[in-house]
């Protein structure tokens, strides 16, 4: 599995590409990306604050929701 973290003035699309080939043999991966704030389909309160802090904890929601969704 990979978890897929885009820079800024991108969106999880970034790695449609990406995610295509890592689906397809022999790597039959399976490809995780998400928007993190004012990117992308994501919205949440504070839109613009892109700091450091919030950054890294949308991060670990992010790790927490794959490991909960995808166990194994």
């Amino acid at each position: 599995m990979y978890l897929c973290l885009h820079g800024a003035g991108h969106s999880a699309l970034s790695f449609a590409a990406l995610a295509k080939e890592l689906k397809k043999d022999p790597y039959n991966s399976m490809v995780v990306a998400f928007d993190f704030r004012g990117h992308g389909e994501h919205y949440c309160d504070n839109e613009t604050d892109l700091s450091q802090e919030n950054l890294i904890n949308e991060t670990i929601k992010a790790l927490k929701w794959v490991v909960a969704k995808f166990p194994d």
